[in-house]
């Protein structure tokens, strides 16, 4: 099934894990980036957005559902952890992994930057 201009024109999806800077392998060809430093999540966001741009015959509305759950399955899991910690407030969860994670949130859209971001309580 081949999506329409309208259809594939949705969504432009953007990697939304974190960017570490690219490292190459000295012993790669040169200018090849070292793999064990790319994140599946990256590499499958990338591809998703070159499916939707070119929009082959072979891809379908069944697998292009199932690219954006995979995408979206991180920020859920995501969401639910935070939501956790900041019930939970541990003594072990830093104010910079919170500070993290909570910026993380806001720049995804799925947190007003006026919300509080004082934990409920510390527990350990």
């Amino acid at each position: 099934m081949r999506l329409t201009g309208k259809d594939k024109n949705i969504m432009k999806l953007k990697p939304h894990v974190e960017q570490h800077p690219p490292r190459v392998d000295p012993r790669a060809p040169e200018g090849r980036l070292e793999t064990s430093q790319l994140h599946p999540a990256d590499v499958l966001a990338d591809l998703s957005v070159l499916l939707e741009e070119y929009s082959p015959t072979w891809y379908s509305e069944r697998l292009r559902h199932r690219i954006l759950a995979a995408l979206r399955l991180p920020i859920d899991v995501l969401v639910e952890v935070c939501a956790l910690l900041e019930d939970h407030a541990p003594a072990w969860y830093t104010d910079q992994q919170r500070e993290r994670a909570l910026d993380t949130l806001q720049n995804l859209g799925l947190l007003q930057p006026d919300a509080p971001t004082e934990p409920k309580e510390n527990q350990s």
